[in-house]
């Protein structure tokens, strides 16, 4: 697949949106280019990777897909089949996301393992970036992507702890900003800790925010809760995560 080159210059990126569960997605989207905001929207499983897909293929050079195999799903899910389908479609993408581990649902963490160390590997089979959901399983989630030699990952929201950071780093990570910093003690103080040539904006929307559901354009309040957190303008802000969007998923131009 070959990504657009954009006619608007980039100001902002969202690099975690469930684009299909926002209601009026298209004027959602629509206003999000008005404003120079680009997409990477992520699948958790087939029939909502298959959505992303047909969703940024309706908007190319505003919406990226990233599709991958939610570990809290697995208990509901062919595992064998999801993965077939993800080798499938990997070329297409720009990264393989949402996939990790999840100690708070169903499945046995060795299972989760099993199936994340694949997908690891398939990552690192078609030199993808992957996007890592890493809830009450942070250190075994860091060891496996170092010990595995990812080239390129993201930990989405990360709340593990804050020693952890420098973990991450070291082995080429990423951290993602979204609107949790602004309630979230531990978030907080994970992402004080990261460098800024490391971190990456994002809302994981529609989740909430004080109450609301959140679109692509809340990527806004993760700009803002950044700076005030960093001390450094919003501008800064802005062309530093976006540049560093752009080194991590090398793809999307």
């Amino acid at each position: 697949m070959q990504f657009l080159q954009r006619e608007k210059p980039v100001l902002l990126v969202d690099t975690h949106s469930h684009l299909y569960d926002i209601p009026d997605m298209e004027t959602v989207l629509a206003e999000a280019e008005r404003r120079g905001i680009i997409v990477l929207g992520v699948g958790e499983e087939k029939v909502s990777n298959q959505k992303i897909l047909e969703i940024s293929r309706k908007f190319p050079g505003l919406v990226y897909p990233a599709i991958g195999l939610h570990p809290f799903l697995l208990s509901k899910l062919e595992a064998e089949e999801e993965i077939a389908w993800l080798k499938e479609h990997i070329e297409s993408v720009a990264a393989l996301g949402e996939i990790g581990l999840d100690y708070k649902g169903e499945v046995e963490p060795e299972k989760q393992k099993e199936v994340f160390k694949r997908l690891l590997s398939l990552a690192g089979e078609y030199h993808k970036p992957v996007i890592i959901h890493s809830r009450r399983a942070a250190r075994d989630c860091v060891e496996l992507v170092k010990g595995m030699g990812v080239e390129k990952a993201v930990f989405h929201w990360f709340s593990g702890s804050p020693s952890l950071v420098g973990d991450i780093v070291s082995a080429g990570g990423y951290l993602s900003v979204n609107p949790a910093i602004g309630y979230s003690h531990g978030y907080k103080r994970v992402i004080e800790r990261a460098p800024l040539e490391r971190l990456i904006l994002e809302t994981d929307s529609p989740v909430p925010y004080k109450g609301k559901p959140t679109t692509p354009l809340e990527v806004m309040l993760s700009l803002q809760m950044l700076s005030e957190l960093k001390g450094i303008p919003e501008e800064d802000i802005a062309c530093i995560t976006t540049e560093n969007f752009f080194s991590l998923f090398a793809q999307v131009s």
